[in-house]
């Protein structure tokens, strides 16, 4: 029996990797391995086809790998894959490939398929068997999307952490390396803590004492989209139907947590700096900041 797993990684995330279990065809090609979603010039528009172990096609026929829909009326072929002499595939479609839109595949299509077609062609839609497919459980592929692609506000709630955390990243780098007094440092810095925080968290606010605030990222604040990632992760889990989601949903908590962790005290470091009278002193703490602020990243 053949096998395809179907897998979401970001470049975000150390692996976000939501694998699916034995593929659906009933063929006699032999062969497994995984379709890998990932980041190319926009989030999870690009795919990997690596297998081992495939069957070669027939004279005059070649593999075709596609993403389907959840309703399975819209289908995006990948293009024409290759076997090599080994029967391994490993078949890239990004940014480079004809049919490439920047589409988030992951918020677009749910099963990943190969089929046998006749050589030279280049279909845009299947018309031969189903040699490999497997497709993501809805119910988990729906917290999935939530953590990916939207969550409601038009971006993952994965996505949204990377985006307020590499925010603060920015100030924070500001803050250590190219300040040159307790106002500047203090400047960088509330921009680091607001954006860690939002205008929900305890700290929020004119830290550097200038009348205004420094709204920076989004106005929800990192520690609201990990808040929301982390359920988000859960729920995959629960309604997962394999080990593999199960098991990388954990993960994904995990790694989370630790940012959550970091960005914390990257908070309470912040403080401590803006505290400081003497600006070395200052750039000392804001160094520290800056170091946790790319360990929560």
């Amino acid at each position: 029996m053949s096998s395809l797993k179907w897998i979401v990684l970001t470049a975000f995330v150390i692996l976000v990797a939501l694998p699916a279990g034995q593929m659906l065809a009933k063929t006699s090609i032999d062969g497994s391995g995984t379709a890998v979603v990932s980041d190319d010039q926009a989030l999870s528009d690009a795919i990997t086809y690596s297998l081992t172990g495939v069957t070669q096609p027939s004279s005059g026929r070649v593999y075709v790998g596609w993403l389907v829909s959840d309703d399975g009326t819209g289908k995006l072929s990948t293009g024409p894959i290759a076997v090599g002499s080994d029967g391994a595939i490993s078949h890239v479609f990004n940014s480079g490939s004809s049919r490439y839109s920047g589409d988030n595949l992951i918020a677009k299509y749910g099963k990943v398929m190969i089929t046998d077609e006749a050589a030279g062609s280049d279909p845009d839609q299947p018309a031969g068997q189903i040699v490999f497919s497997h497709q993501i459980n809805a119910a988990a592929n729906k917290q999935i999307r939530q953590l990916l692609s939207d969550d409601g506000s038009g971006a993952g709630s994965l996505t949204q952490l990377k985006a307020q955390l590499t925010v603060a990243s920015g100030h924070s780098s500001l803050a250590d390396n190219q300040s040159n007094s307790i106002a500047q440092i203090k400047t960088h810095l509330e921009s680091v803590v607001n954006a860690i925080e939002g205008p929900s968290g305890s700290n929020y606010g004119d830290l550097d004492g200038n009348g205004t605030i420094a709204s920076a990222g989004d106005g929800v604040g990192a520690l609201v989209h990990a808040a929301n990632s982390s359920s988000s992760g859960s729920l995959a889990a629960s309604g997962a139907v394999d080990e593999s989601i199960t098991n990388h949903s954990a993960l994904v908590g995990t790694n989370i947590d630790n940012s959550i962790s970091f960005a914390k005290l990257a908070v309470s470091e912040s403080l401590v700096a803006a505290s400081q009278t003497d600006v070395n002193t200052a750039r000392i703490y804001a160094a520290r900041a800056n170091g946790l602020v790319q360990d929560a990243l």
